[in-house]
């Protein structure tokens, strides 16, 4: 993790507009305000990882101790289990309201949110690929049973009653395989949706900058054209 760096504007105000799209439960007017108790921190977490926050552990609070509790409950209970490590200087800072100190926490954690997006995408995946292997088997067994002549009734009944086991057991596995699809695709698109505001942010930045900076050419472009028509009637 990057805990000594330096955030430019356009690098704060895109982590401000990442959190505006998260919709908190309160307002975020000055950061290093609101931030400074951790229970908005929770808050980010639980919109990615719900199982891993539980809310009621972190207490809204302008005391110091209060704060701290919040923030080694988040350390301990939730950053040790995303392999976040927060140095306990950033968290005194951010307690601390230090101008800057939860601008670089936030920019962290949103690298390893995104991080840890992506590692469980890729274990989903895995857990579907093994899922399909083992599925593979059960079909070529059923369809090498189809052809076996049936000796007796009795025989009939049993093979019968495993071939409705199996069936089950593979339409329990396309049930899963559906869910964890849904899962994985709903995962993806809350990632593309934060990525899509913070590059519709970065053009309006970029917009405003052009902007601002259009009307300093002009009138500079205008000072030298009437600088060099000046000189010229001065030479006449």
């Amino acid at each position: 993790m990057a805990w000594r760096l330096t955030l430019n504007n356009l690098m704060v105000e895109e982590l401000h507009t990442w959190i505006d799209s998260l919709l908190l439960s309160k307002p975020t007017t000055r950061f290093e305000r609101d931030f400074a108790d951790g229970t908005l921190v929770a808050e980010v977490i639980r919109y990615y990882f719900p199982d891993l926050i539980d809310i009621h552990n972190y207490i809204s609070s302008s005391a110091s101790k209060q704060k701290k509790d919040n923030w080694f409950t988040l350390k301990r209970k939730v950053f040790t289990r995303l392999g976040f490590d927060v140095p306990e200087a950033i968290i005194t800072d951010i307690c601390n309201a230090k101008l800057g100190a939860v601008d670089i926490f936030l920019y962290n954690l949103r690298i390893k949110i995104d991080k840890q997006l992506e590692s469980r995408t890729n274990i989903q995946k895995r857990h579907l690929a093994s899922t399909e292997q083992t599925l593979f088997p059960l079909t070529a067994v059923n369809q090498k049973h189809k052809g076996e002549p049936r000796f007796s009734t009795r025989s009939n009944v049993t093979s019968k009653s495993n071939n409705n086991l199996n069936n089950k057991w593979v339409h329990q596995s396309d049930f899963n395989e559906l869910k964890q699809q849904c899962l994985r695709q709903q995962q993806q698109l809350g990632l593309l949706l934060t990525k899509t505001h913070s590059l519709e942010h970065f053009v309006q930045l970029v917009d405003k900058r052009i902007n601002e900076f259009s009307p300093a050419i002009v009138d500079k472009r205008h000072t030298k054209h009437s600088d060099i028509l000046v000189k010229k009637q001065q030479k006449k």
